[in-house]
């Protein structure tokens, strides 16, 4: 009968795994119809510029979603039956909201800081096409194991505004419609998920005291969010400032292979937190543990050796990425692989929520403070040494916070997670 469970339940892993990370290869593989045509079509100023952008829409979207992306799925599962569930997805879009009210002036005014007047409109675009991320349903279908909907509402909508801008693209020979029909595409889908998956119940509602309320309690998770975010996405505007676009403009072929291959270890996180926080036993956190392990050296390995044929493929021979920076980049993904269930399986859920703030405070000083020796040491590619450096120091420091936790899950069989 145990034998029976385990089988049904690893089989329902399968399928979720199987589903979301379909997906999340759509997810992946979609910029690269558009950056190809893209890169042939602008100099390496305009690319570094574009970069920049939507580097700090990144940000902003990590700040908007102010710590949904890591405590959704655990808030969800602290709630029963479908409208209570709906009710907290409505009560998070008004507490993004609140944040974006904030967050995207602010973003417009940094992007209108470091881009040329005659490439201002397409910066803009490009950032808030990037910062509505922060409106993503994403963490509510992974908490329900609904692979299908996060692609109706997310994957596909972007992706079609992807291949409809690529048209555009081609027939005007203007880059402005990348941005603009991504941006279109997910503002109507996410509209329409909200009016079709959270239906409003009687004595139900929103309020905007109960989301300012939330937003203070959020504050340790969306603080590591943000910070996270910071290291991974300023690194190409702080870059900038040292280097020459021509000397950084293969490094930005690079990232942008980095940046989109993370999402292979999003997908395996949305369908591992699911099947962990549902039926939390020790077995199952250190299979998700150990899976992430496992995928961050295959991962980290295909990164490190294909990165400089991809850049040429994709991009052209000016915009080939060297080893050096390359396996940077596969030792960066290796510690990020790691980092991920420690945080969103064990530490948040087991109320730990400030470790994981320390963790990416140390990761931000590290990777932002280290651009520049790194550069002055090695050239662009020490850059990727310092991105390196600080998933390392993310690693082992939440690494390290989760022993104790995975001790008492231990222990106890099934731990109670904190309210």
């Amino acid at each position: 009968m145990i034998m029976r469970a385990r089988t049904s339940s690893f089989s329902a892993l399968a399928r979720s795994l199987g589903g979301f990370t379909a997906i999340q290869l759509v997810g992946f593989a979609a910029p690269f119809i558009a950056l190809p045509v893209i890169a042939r079509m602008v100099g390496a100023a305009e690319w570094v510029h574009l970069a920049s952008a939507q580097a700090i829409g990144s940000l902003t979207a990590a700040v908007i979603l102010f710590g949904w992306w890591t405590a959704g799925p655990s808030e969800y599962y602290r709630r029963s039956g479908k409208a209570a569930r709906a009710l907290l997805y409505r009560q998070s879009v008004l507490e993004r909201a609140i944040v974006a009210s904030v967050a995207l002036p602010i973003s417009f005014v940094v992007v209108a800081m470091i881009t040329p007047p005659d490439f201002l409109l397409i910066a803009v675009l490009a950032n808030l096409a990037m910062a509505s991320y922060g409106f993503t349903p994403d963490w509510y279908f992974i908490a329900m194991r609904r692979p299908a909907k996060l692609a109706l509402y997310e994957t596909g909508p972007r992706a079609f505004g992807i291949v409809v801008g690529v048209g555009a693209i081609l027939l005007t020979r203007d880059i402005i419609w990348y941005p603009l029909t991504q941006l279109v595409a997910a503002a109507i889908a996410y509209l329409l998920m909200i009016h079709l998956e959270t239906p409003r119940s009687s004595g139900m509602t929103v309020s905007l005291k109960s989301g300012l309320r939330n937003l203070r309690s959020n504050m340790p998770i969306a603080a590591s969010n943000i910070l996270g975010a910071a290291y991974g996405q300023l690194t190409i505007p702080v870059a900038s400032a040292l280097a020459t676009n021509g000397a950084l403009a293969p490094y930005v072929a690079g990232d942008k292979l980095y940046k989109a291959s993370r999402f292979t270890i999003v997908a395996l996180g949305n369908t591992l937190q699911g099947w962990v926080l549902s039926a939390e036993t020790y077995r199952r956190q250190m299979f998700a543990i150990s899976f992430h392990i496992g995928w961050g050296i295959v991962g980290g390995s295909m990164l490190a050796v294909l990165t400089p044929w991809a850049t040429h493929l994709l991009f052209g021979s000016e915009l080939r990425v060297e080893y050096s920076t390359s396996i940077a980049f596969g030792v960066a993904f290796l510690f990020a692989s790691i980092t991920t269930p420690l945080v969103r399986n064990v530490l948040i859920p087991h109320g730990r929520r400030r470790l994981p703030l320390v963790a990416t405070a140390l990761a931000l000083t590290v990777g932002l403070g280290g651009i520049w020796p790194f550069y002055s040491a090695f050239g662009v590619s020490g850059i990727g040494l310092a991105v390196a450096a600080s998933e390392f120091v993310s690693a082992a420091v939440n690494g390290l916070s989760s022993i104790q936790v995975l001790r008492g899950v231990r222990r106890e069989g099934r731990a109670r997670p904190a309210a």
